[in-house]
């Protein structure tokens, strides 16, 4: 009788550390997939080109379907019911108060007990790798339209001064106080730099000046107020 109780203890004990390795390797499995959709929707982000034979909603939808091995789908619209089969979980994809698409998963992809909001996180990493890709290819129409740079001239202190004074929107009187010269000068450096830069008006100087590497963001003055 003792013999036949520690028998199902031990099978009790061997199916429950069965159970716990399994939920484990559930959790592994799912956190390691995390790390690889994370890595995969950022170096798709950063290609720079999404090629010229599909639209760039579907380069993103079959991306998102390549890296999940089908098991996330991208609907653009809102999906009809006819349209989710297969997928248990409907999320909105989004970044900054944009709405951009639905996200379906498919059962038991992406559920964690130690990290239940895995399925929004993704949700939201997609909604980041299409904002970049926006900004990207809405850069890239910009500088397209530029007139092609001869030469190029090295900008004086001066007139990379004014890009910056272009690129954060401030008007003559506002970079002429903030760099204490009148503004009669700033309008004569404004013509020396959209000499020097091949272009037309403001717009295309700050867009010449990020396409050459003239302007960087995070260096940029910090506009002041608005009275």
């Amino acid at each position: 009788m003792a013999e036949h109780v520690r028998t199902q203890i031990a099978e009790r004990q061997y199916g429950a550390n069965v159970a716990r390795d399994k939920r484990a390797g559930h959790e592994l499995a799912a956190l390691e997939e995390w790390v690889s959709l994370t890595e995969r929707c950022l170096a798709f982000a950063q290609m720079g080109s999404l090629g010229a034979r599909q639209s760039s909603r579907d380069s993103i939808s079959d991306m998102i379907r390549h890296i999940t091995r089908g098991r996330a789908c991208l609907w653009w619209e809102a999906p009809q019911n006819e349209e989710t089969p297969g997928y248990d979980r409907i999320v909105e994809v989004g970044w900054q108060n944009r709405r951009y698409s639905s996200l379906g998963l498919a059962p038991s992809y992406l559920v964690s007990i130690m990290t239940p909001n895995l399925p929004s996180l993704f949700a939201s990493l997609c909604g980041q790798t299409i904002a970049l890709i926006e900004r990207q290819l809405l850069m890239n129409y910009q500088i397209a339209g530029l007139p092609p740079l001869i030469v190029r001239e090295r900008l004086t202190p001066r007139e990379h001064d004014l890009l910056c004074s272009l690129a954060i929107g401030e008007s003559e009187d506002e970079a002429a106080c903030r760099l204490g010269v009148s503004p009669k000068t700033i309008i004569t450096h404004r013509h020396r730099l959209y000499h020097a830069l091949d272009v037309h008006d403001a717009h295309q100087a700050v867009m010449r000046g990020f396409t050459l590497g003239y302007l960087n963001v995070f260096d940029l003055p910090t506009p002041p107020p608005k009275q």
